[in-house]
């Protein structure tokens, strides 16, 4: 999960708990709200300084002009205001203008409100000191020189505070500044970046982690340092121990299904010997990782609910697996790119510290390019840096075969099957995306239907935390809860944070006591949730309810277990729970999908208009889903080097994306040129087909029928909205097929 996928699902947590169904960071009960998510998030670290910067940083007030009086109101939030005035009772300040106004609250000298609040400090303040170095303020009359363009960016001017280490950045605190990381660049090293990196992996062993969590963050970390491995070497060093496994593994009787699929991802046969020393090099690098990690009794391993891996070797093996298989097709794919991989290179994890620090090394690279063939490659790693930056989990910083630095950007997923979400969305975003290209109108269309359905999905969610509070606990739906299908479920309840509290102020220990005890507490603890007016987490309240309803269902579960009594009223009750809630998902997709035809009649794609092309609300809809997995980009780009897919085992480049696209959605043109990658962005949204499926929306190929292409999935929780957005079927399986070649 990048920075961004964070404060999304920061925010809508907020919404979900509170009672106004949206975030104020100024109020007493959103703050206690604020905090007790970061604790059961595992941020309990930098909750503090969190929660002091967001207060300081409530630098917006939104404003309009109420019409019978003319006076100025000031609202809550941006949607607040924007109620007023659709209801007619205010209109907006100045039509031509935002009236959203902003205080000055930064120390960007670039901007007149940041110059303006620089010079406010006097002169002897480091801030001020380093404006007028940067020609900001005349050392004499403090004089604005010119407020609208970027400070300088030669290697020679001091970045204001680069020289310090900000207490905000706990990723390596006690690592090297952004200064000497820049500086180092800027000489032609790696070292400091390679150092940084060093500490950041530390702190993630014990815990401290960025923003996709502890568990996810300690994932990375590895993946990192297994990229950096001189693995030549580390392979001689453990011969023998490599032997030893991978004879193990020749000697058994069948493959996993992981062990296959790694397999396809090579092009090996699953019994070649080949696979079985692939195998065995990778279990002695996890359960070498494992031996470390368990040397130190407060590391990340040990720490319990999303805080870490709960001293589990099988969950803390799966990360390492994903991690060492990453690190091997990452290699393969730094050795394709233009970075040399005869020079040093460093994969690093992304955090703001160092981010800013590669981003001012290629200013600088820019700015003191010695020829025009430098100076454009220069810009291309900026511009490809500033593209990626907002969803780059990790990346390279290397060398090209001239000697220039050159980035990749790597967006990770831990599956390599490509189920995981590619993007998280809100359709109030997805808004802000579609009026860009289509304007207001088609985008309210869209985003209103979008709204109103995913409402309805959200509300079912929280009804169905309230009827499964309500579920008798007998002995016969404790068996089916205690079945082998049940246990990652029950395991989740265990894990969340507040309900272990919760059961521990109560004497018992939540990861001993027995499943009636757990489901019992369960129940209580949801319902006085509810009492007091929160919403209890979906995932942990309400899907044991539902996994029973849907195993219940099931012919080949219901053959498995002969002993369960399938009439028993409490599972027959979850079977209710599950249909009532997939009915109501199915009927809001539905809605969504005919809203969208109904609004391009006459002239738009219909049942009644089978051949024609998309009208522009299906062509919006279809944009926000292209956007969301930034296809768009990945069609436009010349080359492979700047941007890497790491899903599992899977390294997928921009022009893979691209192929597929245009294979599964029937477009026949050449999309290697600059007219054909225009003519496939037309394509898709023109001639691909918004489908409903049984819990998602999909994108299908110009036939409409099983090519599925990219999927819009309604996580939602309370009165939350979201919309991940996945690949299909079809692009899942193309992807892995190119990744494999």
């Amino acid at each position: 999960m990048n920075k961004t996928e964070f404060i999304e699902e920061l925010i809508l947590e907020i919404s979900y708990r509170s009672d106004e169904g949206y975030p104020i960071l100024n109020k007493s009960t959103h703050i206690t709200l604020l905090s007790e998510i970061l604790d059961e998030w595992g941020y309990t670290e930098i909750k503090n300084e969190l929660i002091q910067n967001l207060l300081e940083a409530d630098d917006e007030t939104f404003t309009a002009t109420k019409k019978d009086t003319k006076q100025t109101s000031t609202f809550d939030s941006e949607e607040a205001r924007d109620d007023a005035i659709e209801k007619g009772t205010h209109i907006k300040k100045d039509d031509t203008k935002d009236n959203t106004t902003k205080k000055s609250t930064t120390f960007d000298a670039s901007t007149s409100d940041g110059l303006a609040y620089i010079k406010s400090l006097g002169k002897d303040d480091e801030a001020y000191k380093a404006a007028v170095k940067a020609g900001h303020i005349t050392d004499d009359d403090n004089d604005v020189k010119n407020t609208n363009s970027k400070p300088k960016t030669n290697s020679d001017l001091e970045r204001s505070g680069f020289g310090e280490k900000d207490k905000k950045h706990l990723d390596n605190p006690n690592g090297p500044t952004r200064k000497e990381i820049n500086d180092d660049l800027n000489e032609g090293n790696l070292d400091k970046l390679t150092e940084y990196q060093k500490g950041v992996q530390l702190n993630r062993e014990k815990g401290i982690s960025g923003m996709g969590g502890a568990v996810a963050s300690e994932g990375e970390s590895k993946y990192c340092d297994a990229t950096n491995t001189d693995f030549e070497k580390w392979d001689s060093d453990n011969e023998d121990r490599i032997n030893i496994v991978q004879n193990e593994i020749a000697q058994k009787t069948k493959k996993s299904a992981d062990e296959f699929r790694v397999a396809d991802a090579l092009g090996l046969s699953p019994n070649s010997d080949e696979l079985n020393n692939y195998l065995a090099k990778r279990q002695v690098w996890v359960n070498e990782q494992l031996e470390n990690i368990k040397k130190e009794k407060n590391s990340v391993f040990y720490l319990k609910g999303k805080k870490g891996f709960n001293g589990k070797d099988a969950a803390y093996e799966e990360w390492m697996k994903v991690a060492y298989d990453g690190a091997q097709t990452t290699k393969r794919a730094i050795d394709d790119s233009s970075i040399d991989s005869s020079k040093p290179n460093v994969t690093i994890q992304s955090t703001a510290e160092v981010d800013q620090s590669v981003q001012a090394h290629l200013e600088d690279s820019v700015q003191n390019a010695k020829t025009d063939d430098d100076r454009k490659h220069a810009e291309i790693q900026l511009k490809n840096f500033n593209k990626f930056k907002s969803y780059h989990d990790t990346y390279v910083v290397g060398k090209d075969i001239n000697g220039r630095t050159t980035y990749m950007g790597i967006s990770n997923k831990k599956d390599g099957q490509m189920n995981d979400p590619q993007n998280n969305t809100t359709p109030k975003k997805r808004f802000e995306q579609l009026a860009k290209k289509y304007g207001k109108d088609v985008a309210g269309t869209v985003t209103q239907s979008l709204k109103n359905n995913v409402k309805a999905v959200s509300e079912v969610k929280g009804n169905t935390v309230k009827s499964s509070s309500k579920l008798i606990i007998d002995s016969e739906y404790v068996a089916i809860c205690e079945t082998k299908e049940m246990k990652s479920y029950l395991q989740k309840l265990r894990d969340t944070g507040s309900f272990r509290d919760y059961v521990k102020a109560k004497g018992m220990d939540p990861d001993t006591i027995g499943t009636k005890e757990l489901l019992t507490e369960m129940n209580q603890h949801a319902n006085e949730l509810i009492e007091a007016g929160k919403n209890p987490g979906y995932d942990a309240y309400g899907k044991i309810a539902i996994k029973v309803g849907e195993f219940a269902q099931q012919p080949k579960f219901q053959k498995e277990n002969p002993l369960l009594n399938f009439e028993n009223e409490s599972i027959k009750k979850a079977v209710d729970i599950k249909e009532n809630e997939k009915n109501v998902v199915k009927t809001s997709h539905l809605r969504v999908v005919n809203e969208l035809v109904d609004a391009d009649k006459p002239d738009g794609y219909s049942d009644e208009n089978p051949n024609a092309d998309n009208g522009v609300h299906q062509q919006g809809y279809i944009s926000g889903v292209l956007d969301a997995c930034h296809i768009d980009t990945y069609i436009d780009m010349d080359s492979d080097d700047g941007m890497l897919l790491q899903m599992g085992i899977n390294g997928v480049k921009p022009s893979m994306l691209r192929k597929c696209v245009a294979e599964k959605s029937g477009f026949e043109g050449d999309s290697t040129t600059t007219e054909g990658k225009q003519q496939l962005k037309d394509h898709l949204r023109k001639r691909c087909r918004v489908t409903p499926g049984g819990d998602r929306i999909t994108i299908k190929g110009s036939d409409g029928k099983d090519t599925e292409l990219f999927e819009d999935s309604w996580r939602t929780a309370g009165t939350s909205q979201k919309v991940a957005t996945h690949f299909g079927k079809s692009m899942r399986i193309c992807l892995q097929k190119k990744a494999a070649k």
